[in-house]
């Protein structure tokens, strides 16, 4: 067991956070917790040269962890390293887990982690948040008033990075991690989420867009399938389809059968879910004391197979020593319960075997080929060309065009989910009746997205709410169409993101990868004004862009007024007016806000 600790410089106030390991996972779990706790995050974060944050340490050659970066750039923390045997440095932050292992741990005891962490922050504000602190000579609680006006609010997402452990949802929606299997919503049955644990106990599963889906307990041990039945409401009942969940579904039906699982599942580790598959068919068929005599002989016998064959009631092992199916078994026990005729299985009539058709098969194969649309349509295809009498290139050229329709549509939508867009608009819901100022032709014309070619930039210049992130962001649409790479981004998350590079010693990198994006969408600029050394990070960007690739930028800002911008410097504002305006279509937006329609009142006026 380990606690983590954070204290704020000024007023002292501190968070603990007990885990029961030290991963890069549990730290950061701590950390959001605290964020949380002191609503809000510090504007320089002073960590000690554990890995979980510095790769490497030494003076010469010191980088940073790239995860622990973009935790940062996420809340808009700069990250400062503790000088090596420095002790005034760490002493901050180790004094006081003395006082808290003399007062708080010794003599304790909890029942698990949840109920220490309940504790620990009950002993944070009924004790130390009272306590009159030796240097400051004030109460932490009395002090953090004076400072929380300068902490940054913490974004409503959780922080996810680009670097978090994928995993594919099977179809069944789980997800595989450390040994064992986790359910999550069947919404996300099929795609791919992140996963990483907190505090050794729980596992949490986020999707692409950083939202948490599923939250579990860990298993003692490996092998476990942790199953959350809220997450399959609402999901169509059917038989399941992969091992793990089968043998869920049997136990669950037949719980003291565990033997017979094993003999269904030990002769076919390869592919053990047809067997199971068919017995759980037949248990829709046939009532359990017939099955569970079926399963008692069947558990006697050497292997079991899957196979449903005709025999005659009673019949448990056939003349070569091998067992009937298990689905055959339960066939017969079930007929001499049920009095159906010999040799026969009682079946629904509407429910036939399954059989592999030469249509399957070419399903399969085409499947496998990756050609997921011919697949899905061939056989609707080929009843039509039958009764049309379309020749064979026809019919051919037809599905091709199902499948390039099909690609398409698959890398537009890749391309529309890296583009990080806020939401998705287009031109034609623009309302330009309502916003006579922008000029309809123009941007219609710009949709047209010509201006990529010319590596032109857009600059969209207005009071808030007049409708410049919905242009930018049908713009950028548009693009992704076209099946170009676009970006788009907050102007202080992009400048947080550059920050983090810069320390990571990554600048150039992503300075090309930006370069190399067809579109950045910059929303937002000037909301929030830059320090210099944001502003000059903002220049290198331009000026990598600059008659290579296009921008559009939004702002609220007059470009006489973007000295304020960037950190009151006239000449880098200047500067990279110059590169942006160079080749560029500004379109000033004036009118009013489409946010506070109806709102204002009869005359309402707004800034």
């Amino acid at each position: 067991m380990v606690v983590f600790g954070l204290i704020l410089g000024y007023s002292r106030r501190k968070y603990y956070l007990a885990s029961l390991d030290e991963t890069q996972g549990s730290v950061f779990e701590a950390l959001e917790r605290g964020l949380a706790h002191f609503g809000g995050a510090p504007k320089c974060l002073l960590v000690d040269n554990a890995r979980v944050f510095v790769d490497d340490a030494r003076p010469e050659s010191f980088t940073w962890n790239q995860r622990f970066l973009e935790l940062c750039g996420h809340y808009q923390m700069e990250p400062r390293a503790c000088r090596v045997r420095r002790p005034q440095t760490k002493g901050k932050i180790e004094r006081p887990f003395f006082y808290l292992e003399e007062q708080f741990i010794k003599g304790s005891s909890f029942a698990d982690i949840d109920a220490m962490n309940a504790a620990l922050a009950r002993f944070g504000a009924e004790e130390l948040d009272l306590l009159v602190h030796a240097t400051t000579q004030e109460r932490p609680v009395e002090r953090f008033a004076e400072e929380a006006g300068q902490l940054v609010p913490v974004p409503t997402r959780r922080f996810v990075s680009s670097m978090e452990e994928v995993r594919q949802v099977s179809r069944d929606c789980l997800v595989s991690y450390g040994g064992s299997r986790y359910s999550v919503p069947h919404r996300y049955a099929g795609t791919r989420v992140w996963v990483r644990t907190a505090l050794g106990v729980r596992l949490e599963v986020y999707d692409t867009q950083g939202e948490r889906s599923a939250t579990h307990a860990l298993p003692a041990k490996k092998g476990q399938t942790v199953l959350d039945e809220g997450h399959y409401v609402g999901l169509p009942q059917q038989t399941p389809t992969t091992r793990v969940v089968l043998s869920a579904a049997f136990l669950a039906r037949f719980p003291d059968q565990h033997a017979f699982l094993d003999g269904v599942v030990a002769p076919h580790r390869l592919a053990p879910a047809t067997p199971l598959r068919a017995i759980l068919e037949l248990a829709a068929l046939y009532p359990d004391e017939a099955l569970r005599a079926a399963f008692a002989t069947a558990c006697g016998v050497t292997h079991v197979h899957a196979r449903v064959r005709a025999r005659g009631p009673g019949a448990g092992v056939g003349a070569d020593g091998d067992a009937n199916a298990a689905a055959c078994g339960a066939g017969d026990r079930a007929r001499g319960a049920g009095g159906a005729a010999p040799g026969r299985l009682s079946r629904d009539p509407k429910r036939r075997p399954r059989m592999s058709t030469e249509a399957e098969h070419l399903r399969g194969q085409l499947r496998t080929l990756g050609l997921r649309a011919m697949a899905d349509v061939f056989e609707e295809e080929a009843t039509k060309a039958a009764k049309s009498q379309t020749t064979y290139t026809a019919f051919l050229a037809k599905l091709i065009d199902e499948e390039l329709a099909a690609k398409v549509d698959r890398s537009v939508n890749a391309r529309l989910a890296n583009a990080r867009l806020p939401m998705r608009k287009t031109l034609e819901e623009f309302d330009f009746a309502f916003q006579p100022t922008v000029p309809a032709a123009r941007v219609r014309e710009l949709g047209e997205l010509t201006f990529l070619s010319q590596a032109t930039n857009i600059l969209l210049v207005g009071p808030p709410g007049v409708g410049k992130t919905h242009v930018a962001t049908a713009l950028a649409v548009r693009t992704c169409m076209a099946r170009k790479r676009v970006l788009f981004a907050h102007a202080p998350t992009l400048l947080d993101t550059l920050m983090a590079a810069q320390v990571a010693n990554t600048l150039g990198r992503l300075l090309q990868t930006l370069r190399g994006q067809d579109l950045l969408v910059v929303d937002e600029l000037g909301y929030t004004p830059m320090d210099p050394q944001r502003a000059t990070l903002f220049f290198q960007l331009v000026s990598q862009k600059y008659a290579h690739s296009s921008i559009i930028v939004t702002t609220n800002v007059a470009f006489d007024q973007w000295g304020r911008i960037f950190g009151n410097d006239d000449v880098i504002a200047s500067a990279i007016l110059d590169r942006l305006l160079h080749f560029s279509e500004v379109i000033a937006i004036d009118g009013p806000s489409w946010r506070l329609r109806g709102k204002l009142g009869k005359g309402g006026t707004h800034a």
